[in-house]
């Protein structure tokens, strides 16, 4: 009897022990999940690093000829995903103001039919206007800047033009003409889809219909592989970032890891921060102290646990509940360190010095200012190189036109931090008679076309000339003693300032 009866009390136990196993099962399988998506979710199963793996990454860097596809495809990626990419590229591709102006060149001046002249000059200068070199231009740089490359193909009308992008993936530099690249165009291309050649200059039509036609004749033998077909010179541009490497590459790969590291840091303080946000709740199941049987809990177990349960209906998902047999209650955090909450900055910080270029452009720091205008300067002459390439191709373009009188432009090395001391610079050149009349029009950010109008339209038709006349004061005025020579007395601080800085003498 006595071991049937030891034996019924095992059996009890094994069963407390099971339904108290399944209690703590259901408790707490909700909350583990919970924390497992969240953190889950910020590791490697997230959109960026599925997409394209750290190991990946590396491989293609080790080789970048090889994997100049991979490279680009991850910086077109990063592009849209990380804002500091994002910033990085179009912080380059927006420093230009792309003020331009065009002088004439091979002129011999005793020869010159100033009215034949006049007439090129006019050709020129609307030419240029139609292609709306600011917005087209600024739309390469970004392409460039975030590709390494720019393959495009331009079209025009008297009063219309645009530059198409090519896809990289089926375009290759093919030689060098008068400074400018050149390049083939992989015709296969348009096999997946024919009727997108609609959307295309009828060249590529007759390109692509010489290859299908090659592809027959090839396989007798006859003729050669016209899959990569060089397009037009006259109308194609290949702008790139690194003239000095023939291959292409995206000029921030070698910030790439800087960008991953900003992902991890910033996946560890989320999930510092939500881990911080879980609790549980432990709850003491009272014991008969002056009892000598072990475990005689004043509450039997099915009882604690029904009202246990109870407890988890009321609680938030974040909360767990915990039965124990100890004398006190108490509210557990998961996590309360820092781990990760101050290496973001860290990060962001590092990525910026990789890059090159001063965090102070784009955050507040303590910094001198001397040092962010050097860091300012060396982006600018980064940028100019690219300036250079743009001049050659369309310089090269107005060549085609071999007119009596040739003309070129020059794109002026102006950009959004350096507009005003350039303005101060050709109006102190001016001061002494130098001939930069226009050069000073188009620094100010105008047309040099407008030039010209803007003059006939404010002198001659609106007579602005004789009614908007500038006020008057003394150190504007020749004769300040003379009857109109207004109030003669000593000009305050800051006129003699301007006077000094502005114009006039000294």
């Amino acid at each position: 009897l006595k071991e049937v009866n030891i034996i019924t009390e095992k059996n009890q136990v094994v069963e407390q022990k099971q339904e108290t196993k399944k209690y703590y099962k259901l408790d707490f399988s909700q909350l583990a999940r919970l924390v497992m998506s969240d953190l889950d979710s910020m590791k490697t199963s997230s959109i960026f690093f599925k997409s394209f793996p750290k190991e990946k990454v590396v491989e293609a860097l080790q080789n970048p000829q090889k994997n100049e596809k991979t490279l680009r495809n991850l910086s077109n990626f990063l592009y849209i995903l990380s804002p500091h990419y994002r910033r990085l590229c179009n912080y380059h591709a927006e420093i230009p103001t792309l003020d331009w102006y065009v002088e004439p060149y091979k002129l011999d001046i005793s020869k010159v039919n100033v009215k034949q002249f006049k007439k090129a000059y006019n050709e020129t200068l609307f030419k240029l206007d139609n292609m709306n070199i600011k917005h087209e231009m600024l739309k390469c740089l970004q392409v460039a800047f975030r590709e390494g490359v720019f393959y495009g193909y331009e079209y025009s009308t008297d009063d219309s033009y645009f530059i198409q992008k090519l896809d990289p993936d089926y375009c290759k530099i093919s030689g060098i003409e008068d400074g400018v690249f050149t390049f083939k165009f992989n015709f296969q291309y348009f096999e997946r889809d024919e009727s997108i050649l609609d959307n295309y200059a009828t060249e590529f039509r007759t390109m692509y219909n010489k290859y299908k036609n090659s592809r027959k004749s090839r396989k007798a033998g006859k003729t050669e592989d016209l899959q990569w077909q060089e397009l037009n010179s006259e109308r194609s541009i290949c702008i790139k970032t690194d003239e000095t490497i023939l291959f292409p590459f995206p000029p921030f790969v070698g910030v790439l890891q800087d960008v991953y590291d900003i992902q991890d840091y910033k996946a560890l303080k989320k999930a510092n921060n939500e881990m911080q946000n879980y609790a549980i709740i432990s709850g003491t199941i009272p014991i008969n102290d002056k009892s000598d049987t072990a475990n005689d809990f004043k509450v039997d177990l099915k009882t604690a646990i029904e009202f246990g349960n109870k407890i988890i209906q009321e609680l938030p998902d974040q909360v767990g509940f915990m039965l124990s047999v100890y004398d006190d209650v108490k509210l557990f955090k998961l996590s309360d360190d820092k781990v990760g909450t101050d290496k973001v900055e860290e990060a962001i910080k590092n990525f910026w010095s990789a890059a090159g270029i001063s965090k102070n452009l784009f955050a507040d720091n303590s910094d001198t200012d001397a040092a962010l205008k050097a860091s300012i300067v060396s982006d600018e002459m980064s940028v100019f190189t690219m300036l250079r390439q743009i001049e050659r191709w369309i310089n090269r373009k107005l060549k085609f036109n071999n007119k009596k009188y040739k003309f070129k432009i020059n794109i002026l090395d102006i950009t959004r931090f350096n507009r005003k001391e350039k303005i101060a610079d050709e109006l102190k050149a001016g001061q002494y008679g130098l001939p930069n009349k226009t050069k000073l029009f188009v620094t100010m950010g105008a047309s040099q076309s407008s030039m010209e109008s803007m003059e006939f339209l404010e002198n001659t038709v609106l007579d602005l000339y004789d009614k908007w006349i500038p006020l008057q004061s003394s150190h504007t005025n020749s004769d300040a003693n003379s009857p109109t020579g207004g109030d003669a007395k000593r000009p305050s601080v800051d006129e003699d300032k301007n006077r000094t800085d502005g114009g006039g003498k000294g």
